[in-house]
């Protein structure tokens, strides 16, 4: 469970879906017989059904203790950064690190055949390719050489039955001091630093 303070809450189950969805990658944690287990990973959210979708290495043990674990969560971290006191407009104030996070919970299945873990591969190559001119596609592979990579994977199915989410965002600062941020953040320059920004912004409105 992750501890968060009420004004730093999300609530909003939609909200958290395409924050997951636009990180896409996410750590999940695993605890069994004492040991934790902790790998990073890209995911593939089915929104509609509230499913996540990955692979391991299957050289990475993680996947191998899966069914003698009950306690899994998936981390997704989005911008966060440092917030230096002198960004603020109220004196006295003290450094902070603001920062967006989503944890789910949920029962995880290992995928038991070759088709299950192709659509795994397409779903994932196909959702991160929409960016490019050319999107390579699965297909492109030889047969030999496709097989040859499902021996070397294992797919898994996470069904969703938890959605924690929480944005530390200056919520409990005065208007006036989150504004001031806000334009620190995107003097700075750095296109994460502008995303943080850019989240505050939709939280609070141009005119925090």
């Amino acid at each position: 469970m992750m501890y968060i303070p009420k004004h730093f809450a999300v609530t909003d189950e939609e909200k958290m879906l395409r924050f997951i969805e636009d990180i896409g990658f996410g750590m999940l944690i695993s605890s069994a017989e004492g040991d934790l287990h902790i790998s990073h990973l890209p995911f593939y959210l089915d929104k509609v059904n509230r499913v996540l979708f990955g692979h391991f290495a299957r050289a990475n043990v993680h996947w191998q203790m899966l069914r003698s674990s009950s306690d899994h969560c998936v981390v997704f971290n989005g911008p966060h950064t440092y917030i230096s006191p002198s960004w603020y407009v109220s004196e006295r104030q003290v450094p902070t690190w603001n920062f967006t996070t989503v944890h789910v919970s949920g029962r995880i299945a290992i995928l038991e055949n070759d088709a299950e873990a192709i659509d795994v591969l397409n779903k994932l190559s196909n959702k991160n390719e929409t960016a490019f001119p050319l999107p390579w596609r699965l297909d492109k592979l030889p047969s030999e050489q496709l097989q040859a990579m499902l021996k070397g994977i294992v797919g898994f199915r996470i069904d969703i039955t938890k959605l924690e989410g929480k944005f530390k965002l200056n919520q409990n600062r005065r208007p006036e001091d989150r504004q001031s941020v806000i334009t620190h953040l995107e003097d700075a320059g750095s296109d994460q630093l502008g995303e943080m920004a850019a989240m505050m912004k939709d939280i609070y409105g141009d005119a925090s």
